[in-house]
């Protein structure tokens, strides 16, 4: 047999380092891989459990969206309702304001005829003040109407005589007016017609 070298004789001893530190390494290597799959699998359960709480997140941001939702949807009926009876109190107002204008119109025509009639009332004042001054001037007329009257008389032959009555205290001078006789005092003058 031929004779070795040292260096091959110690070949399989550094083999065997060699694969016994290959070995470790590769133990070494296994266990860091499991390690890094342990630390995965705790990653993904640990973002299963943030996307579970995202879904959770989700449906409560959709429960709150469809509430919001129905809010806007009655806040809209709501408005729509608000501007309906705005507009009939718009036209309610408006038929307030018609009607004001027209009882304006009636108070200024009641005014006027007001006026009209007080102007009337004083032309019909004047007016009977004015019949009054008529009716005693034509008393006054009628009384020496009649005082005429009574001086003209007719005597039993057809002939008229004119009597004209004196009055108490006249100044004339007459027999009878000397003689102490206080009444009145006929003088006769014939008429001729």
């Amino acid at each position: 047999m031929p004779k070795r070298s040292a260096d091959s004789q110690n070949a399989p001893a550094a083999l065997q380092t060699r694969s016994s530190r290959w070995s470790v390494s590769v133990q070494d290597g296994t266990s860091e891989a499991a390690r890094g799959i342990e630390a995965g699998a705790q990653e993904v359960v640990a973002g299963a459990e943030v996307a579970a709480e995202a879904g959770d997140s989700l449906e409560t941001i959709l429960e709150a969206v469809s509430r919001t939702a129905g809010s806007v949807s009655q806040i809209s009926l709501s408005a729509e309702q608000l501007a309906s009876s705005t507009d009939r109190v718009t036209a309610q107002a408006n038929d307030v304001n018609d009607s004001m204008e027209s009882i304006s119109a009636m108070l200024e025509e009641t005014s006027a005829a007001s006026e009209e009639s007080s102007a009337s009332t004083d032309q019909l004042s004047r007016q009977m003040s004015d019949l009054a001054i008529s009716a005693e001037e034509l008393n006054a007329l009628a009384r020496e109407l009649r005082t005429g009257v009574r001086a003209f008389q007719l005597d039993g032959s057809g002939s008229a005589r004119i009597v004209y009555s004196i009055p108490e205290r006249s100044n004339l001078h007459t027999p009878e007016a000397s003689n102490g006789d206080a009444g009145p005092t006929a003088v006769e003058a014939p008429a001729e017609f």
